[in-house]
């Protein structure tokens, strides 16, 4: 089995034989923490599936978006559908972070001859989607310890492997108030 298709998922769609077969449109990325994979006015012209490590999306601004880890995809989703230029960064951010990518052109191409491929990108898209939406509905209603406990849980390990200072970034608050909120003295919601 290659690495393709240990990285790819299949949503039960594809077998691995079908990824296999197609393994030369996906290409092996070996990064270590700091590689900027996109800059701000750049086209996402690439899909990332995370082998291991993680990859991070973060504003002009300095500001932390998302992280994504192993079994995740990652590109910046609106410049890779739509082609225009992005407004962030996608940036690695640990060492020996292993990538399988393939570009929007060979993503397209496997579409058009593949129906199998079709209905595969079909619900790789309605995944990201639902999977975009039902974190923005539990974070967008809550207070700041309830969006922490929500980020939490839906990186289990994220303390392990991620900067508190970053996680406050990714919150959008200071490094001060997360430690209150980790520290359980925060009785207040952000506004």
């Amino acid at each position: 089995m290659s690495l393709q298709s240990q990285t790819v998922p299949t949503f039960g769609i594809l077998k691995s034989s079908d990824i296999d077969a197609q393994k030369d449109v996906f290409v092996i990325e070996y990064h270590k923490a700091g590689d900027i994979l996109l800059n701000p006015g750049e086209k996402s012209t690439k899909l990332y599936f995370i082998y291991s490590g993680m990859v991070c999306c973060q504003s002009k601004d300095g500001r932390i978006i998302w992280f994504e880890f192993e079994k995740h995809v990652a590109t910046d989703t609106v410049s890779f559908l739509s082609q225009q230029p992005s407004e962030n960064y996608l940036i690695v951010k640990e060492d020996n972070t292993v990538l399988v990518s393939i570009t929007f052109e060979k993503i397209h191409q496997l579409f058009l001859e593949h129906h199998k491929w079709a209905l595969w990108g079909n619900y790789l898209t309605q995944q990201a989607l639902l999977r975009l939406t039902e974190y923005y509905n539990k974070v967008s209603i809550k207070d700041a310890t309830e969006r922490y406990q929500v980020l939490i849980s839906f990186v289990p390990n994220l303390l392990e492997r991620v900067s508190l200072k970053d996680i406050a970034s990714c919150m959008g608050i200071s490094p001060v108030s997360l430690s209150r909120i980790r520290a359980g003295k925060w009785n207040y919601e952000l506004k």
